[in-house]
């Protein structure tokens, strides 16, 4: 009597939870929540504001310090030696560029983990839009959070997030140099200065970099010397119409 031969093609059926050994079973949740990282933490912050106000302060406040220390350093003064402990917490709320970086970069993270949130949290959906080529283009197989992946591996998601970071922290940097060289060409806000105590100002116009809780950071084109001053030590600071210096003349254009 002829039997049927086998259907290679037809799905295999999954064996029940129950039937698997715990081993397998822990593998397999291991692997399903390795790469879940972004999405339990924004879960925590969802559901803890003033968490995500902490972590928001720290971020700009870190790239605010990136940033200070990479202009600062165009005029050869270590910024980091004179900021007081209150400096380090509001060195992001000085420049804007700060608060907007930040943002950016959350928001391109959160665009990149959106694929990932939505896989961990509906799995079966996302099985069905893989049976179309648009679905297999915005959930991949090789970035699903249940591949089960070495520690050294590092998921797409985390990779993206890695590069975000490094990429937004050479465009701050840039930003940063890029204000400090228009004021070594002479750009910028000019001052007079008057010291506490005397009558008459400093000769010459002076160009604000920034101040701390304890010191004025300033240049001054005509030699192109840079200058820190306690707080104390000033008197009055009188701002000037703005005009580029011209190194020729000795004075502003």
């Amino acid at each position: 009597m002829d039997h049927p031969a086998p259907d290679i093609d037809a799905p295999l059926s999954a064996p029940a939870a129950g039937s698997l050994p715990r081993e397998i079973q822990s593998a397999s949740h291991a692997a399903g929540q390795a790469d879940q990282w972004f999405p339990r933490a924004l879960d925590l912050l969802l559901h803890h504001p003033a968490l995500l106000v902490g972590v928001a302060y720290l971020g700009s406040a870190l790239i605010g310090i990136w940033s200070s220390y990479w202009f600062y350093r165009s005029f050869g003064i270590p910024v980091v030696q004179y900021f007081q402990f209150s400096d380090f917490l509001i060195a992001g709320l000085r420049d804007p560029v700060s608060i907007v970086s930040l943002g950016a970069l959350l928001a391109a993270l959160g665009l990149s983990y959106l694929p990932t949130v939505y896989e961990s949290r509906r799995p079966e959906a996302v099985r069905g839009f893989r049976r179309h080529w648009w679905g297999r283009l915005v959930f991949p197989k090789w970035g699903s959070p249940f591949i089960d992946r070495k520690w050294y591996e590092l998921s797409p998601g985390t990779t993206l997030a890695i590069a975000l970071v490094f990429g937004s922290g050479a465009l701050i940097q840039s930003h940063a140099r890029d204000k400090a060289d228009a004021l070594l060409a002479g750009g910028g806000q000019p001052i007079r200065l008057m010291l506490s105590g005397e009558s008459r100002p400093l000769v010459g116009q002076a160009r604000l970099l920034g101040t701390s809780s304890g010191y004025t950071f300033l240049y001054w084109p005509a030699n192109g010397r840079t200058e820190v001053i306690a707080q104390g030590e000033l008197g009055r600071i009188e701002v000037l119409p703005r005009r580029r210096y011209d190194p020729e003349a000795g004075r502003g254009e």
